[in-house]
């Protein structure tokens, strides 16, 4: 009988976050299985506190971003702000 495992949620949501950021090896249907997976654990457990979409510069270069940005910060126009952007490029807060 292998003894019970357990691991800190702040652990998995800084994992997901760092593949959702950084991969590119990862479509973005995984992606979005990794956000289903991870969403599914902090409603389980009373810890989602939302998430933000990453900026261009928060993601590997020539990839593209969860939200169009300026130095402002995101665009104004909410078409603009979400034209040509991957909706899995997040990350979660938690």
């Amino acid at each position: 009988m292998s003894k019970r495992k357990t691991i800190e949620i702040s652990e998995i949501v800084a994992r997901a976050n760092n593949m959702l950021a950084s991969s590119v090896n990862c479509s973005q249907d995984a992606r979005l299985a990794i956000c289903s997976f991870v969403e599914s654990i902090l409603h389980k457990t009373n810890n989602y506190r939302g998430f933000a979409y990453l900026s261009q510069r928060e993601v590997p270069e020539g990839y593209r971003p969860g939200i169009n940005c300026d130095e402002n910060g995101p665009l104004e126009d909410m078409e603009a702000r979400f034209a040509n952007c991957d909706d899995t490029r997040r990350k979660y807060i938690g």
